[in-house]
């Protein structure tokens, strides 16, 4: 019973969270604070890769057993 409620708590709150950060998102670009850009999405995939890369390399200077591990798990194949 407990686990159920963690799992279920964890997902409302990570919901939250995403709701919380869209909002934000929305009223700074209203105010002017940002500008959303665009990606074309061959751009848009370099991005998203090599910001993964640099994280999984970050993770792996920090944590160099578990790492690879849990890239593999955590990642698709």
């Amino acid at each position: 019973m407990m686990m159920e409620t963690i799992i279920k708590a964890e997902k409302e709150i990570i919901r939250r969270a995403a709701q919380i950060e869209e909002n934000a998102m929305e009223f700074m670009a209203s105010k002017g604070y940002i500008q959303p850009i665009k990606f074309s999405p061959e751009d848009a995939k370099w991005y998203i890769e090599s910001a993964y890369k640099g994280a999984w390399e970050y993770q792996q200077k920090r944590f160099p057993d578990v790492t690879p591990k849990l890239k593999d798990l955590l990642t698709k194949k």
